[in-house]
C-alpha cells in the first residue's frame, strides 16, 4: 500500500523543528544561558523532572521491603546520637535553628523539627540511605548500616515531637555518636537498582 507524500513531509517537518529546539536549547546550556550557580534556584523546567522521579521512586522503595522495626528507647538515642552529630546543622533542632549556610542552600534543606514528617518510614530511609540529586542531601549509605539508618529515619520521625528540654537531656546525658560511625556499612539500600 503507497502512503501520501504529505505523511512523510509532515514527519520530516515535525523532525526537523524537534531538531532545531534542542539544538537552541542545547546551546542555550552551553553558552551558560542556564545558572547552574547555587545563588539562584534551579530552573523550573529541570527540577521538576528530577522531582517527579525522586516521588516515582520513593513509592516503589516504600511498598516493599524491608520492613520498618518498631519504634523503641534505644533505637531513639541510637538515631538521636546520629542526628545531632550529623544532621542537626543542616535540618535543625528543637534547640537550635538550622545553621547560616544551611539556610542559603539552594534548594534549603527541609527543617525537620517543624512538623511532622510527610514523608513515611520506608520514605526516610531511603531518603537517608540514597540521598537526594542537587539537593547537597548526601547518600548515607555507604557510611551507616541498615540499622543505623533506620534508627535515623526512626528518630528523624520522632522529631517534631521532641521538646526542647527533652532534647538538651538526650545531648547531656547521651552526646553526639562517636566518628566513623559504623567500621563496616551494609545498607541493604545501596544493594540493588
Amino acid at each position: 500500500m503507497q502512503r501520501p507524500g504529505w505523511i512523510f513531509l509532515f514527519g520530516g517537518m515535525v523532525g526537523a523543528v524537534l531538531a532545531a529546539l534542542v539544538m537552541i536549547v542545547g546551546g542555550w546550556v552551553w553558552l551558560a544561558g542556564l545558572d547552574a550557580s547555587a545563588a539562584s534556584p534551579p530552573p523550573a523546567g529541570l527540577s521538576w523532572p528530577l522531582r517527579a522521579a525522586l516521588e516515582r521512586r520513593l513509592e516503589r522503595e516504600a511498598s516493599g521491603p524491608p520492613a520498618p522495626p518498631a519504634p523503641s528507647d534505644r533505637r531513639t538515642v541510637l538515631g538521636f546520637r546520629q542526628y545531632d552529630g550529623a544532621c542537626a546543622a543542616c535540618h535543625g533542632t528543637p534547640l537550635e535553628a538550622r545553621a547560616v549556610w544551611a539556610k542559603a542552600m539552594k534548594p534549603a534543606p527541609a527543617d525537620l523539627t517543624e512538623g511532622p514528617s510527610k514523608r513515611s518510614l520506608r520514605e526516610l530511609y531511603w531518603l537517608i540511605c540514597r540521598g537526594e540529586t542537587l539537593s547537597g542531601m548526601p547518600a548515607f549509605g555507604d557510611k551507616r548500616s541498615d540499622d543505623d539508618i533506620w534508627n535515623l529515619a526512626l528518630f528523624v520521625a520522632a522529631l517534631p515531637d521532641i521538646k526542647a528540654e527533652r532534647y538538651q537531656r538526650m545531648r547531656a546525658y547521651f552526646g553526639p555518636a562517636p566518628k566513623p560511625f559504623d567500621l563496616t556499612p551494609n545498607a541493604h539500600c545501596l544493594k540493588g537498582p
